[in-house]
């Protein structure tokens, strides 16, 4: 199957990766993005016969609802109106139609040659993090970042040990280069000081354990015991040692954040939230006067004159795309659970990893936004390909 069109849409997923930390360090032209709009147009005139031979896929209800939740944020955002330095265009552009194309062009590759498909992301995310790592700076917390990609580093770092996990579990990649993978990648998220990254990955990497010894047999009790250990004693060394485990223990950054008159309740908040507990609490009272269809995306900043976008992807539902976009977010998410369940002759290992990708994601989006994110995409794709692809359920 490598003909000139799939190589195209292999190639178009590589870009699509790899375009932010490329382009900011070192092409440092086409800031509007042009190249990958065009590219993104070219994937949607290559991939419309291809979409027709997967309705399964692309007809299922999680993605119907998927549908649904990008059609009516892109109107709400028209109507509400929006803030872009590069116009119109761009807004959509970025938050749109690019992240949409690279999920369905990925979600058909997966489906044609799940194997290639995940070798090519891996070498795509192994790109990004190796650009990000070579220009990782420590700020005034001692905390390592690549200062032009802020989060994406390590989030992306998370993405390329998920699409790793898969390869291992299901692929047999030899054990040597799978925890080498692991072991770089972790060592990155810790320097980064980033918990969600830290977290997801943790989630992830119990569902490679459980789903390399999904048989229940003497020796993968004895290997799961001993990974488990392993994890367990992993975690607690970077709670006490390391500096994103300080920033986990005292779970905020912002130590002056006051919510209530009730100190019980803002501790418990930043203990289950961390800083991201303000835009929880702000974006409540606001979600409260903008009850059905919210304010329209990434206006937070403009009404709570906090000048970050909502780094929760549940309250960017519900505060700026109102009940309309959360009840389309949870529906997304219950009918994927349904599906799993349904699925009785997937392979249990796969089964496994599904569900933990599944986990992690939901993890994130705690503390992060996803609709429109690179990694994000790469979540949704392969959980749409695995759950709903006919090899998987035959």
């Amino acid at each position: 199957m490598n003909s000139p069109k799939h190589l195209f849409n292999l190639f178009y997923i590589f870009i699509c990766i790899t375009w932010v930390p490329i382009q900011r360090y070192y092409l440092q032209v086409d800031g509007a993005g042009r190249t990958i709009l065009a590219l993104s147009l070219l994937a949607v005139l290559f991939n419309i016969g291809e979409i027709q031979k997967r309705r399964h896929i692309f007809r299922s209800p999680a993605f119907i609802c998927w549908n649904l939740l990008v059609l009516f944020s892109m109107i709400n955002s028209f109507l509400k109106g929006f803030i872009s330095e590069w116009g119109t265009l761009a807004f959509y552009q970025v938050n749109y139609i690019v992240p949409y194309v690279t999920l369905v062009t990925l979600i058909v590759e997966l489906d044609i040659n799940k194997k290639r498909c995940l070798r090519v992301l891996l070498w795509a995310l192994m790109t990004f993090v190796f650009i990000g790592f070579i220009h990782m700076a420590g700020d005034t917390g001692e905390r390592m970042e690549a200062e032009e990609l802020g989060n994406a580093l390590p989030l992306n770092a998370v993405c390329a040990l998920l699409v790793s996990a898969f390869l291992y579990t299901q692929y047999r990649m030899k054990n040597f280069i799978f925890f080498t993978i692991v072991a770089i990648l972790f060592l990155l998220i810790i320097a980064s000081g980033t918990r969600k990254a830290l977290g997801a990955s943790v989630i992830i990497l119990i569902g490679t354990i459980l789903s390399k010894n999904s048989r229940l047999t003497f020796s993968s009790i004895l290997q799961t015991t001993f990974w488990g250990l392993l994890i367990y004693y992993g975690i607690v060394y970077v709670l006490e040692h390391t500096l994103i485990g300080l920033r986990i223990v005292e779970s905020v950054e912002l130590t002056d954040v006051v919510f209530t008159d009730n100190k019980p309740l803002n501790d418990l908040l930043l203990t289950i939230l961390g800083d991201r507990a303000t835009m929880y609490w702000q974006g409540w009272f606001i979600w409260l006067q903008h009850p059905i269809t919210g304010i329209g995306v990434m206006n937070f900043m403009i009404v709570s004159g906090i000048p970050f976008r909502l780094h929760t992807e549940y309250m960017v539902q519900l505060c700026e795309n109102g009940l309309i976009g959360f009840i389309l977010l949870v529906s997304v998410y219950y009918f994927l659970f349904k599906s799993i369940r349904r699925r009785k002759s997937m392979a249990m290992n796969t089964k496994i990893m599904i569900l933990f990708t599944l986990f992690s994601l939901l993890f994130l989006n705690l503390t992060a936004w996803t609709y429109s994110a690179m990694f994000g995409m790469i979540f949704y794709g392969i959980l749409y390909a695995e759950i709903y692809s006919q090899k998987n359920n035959r």
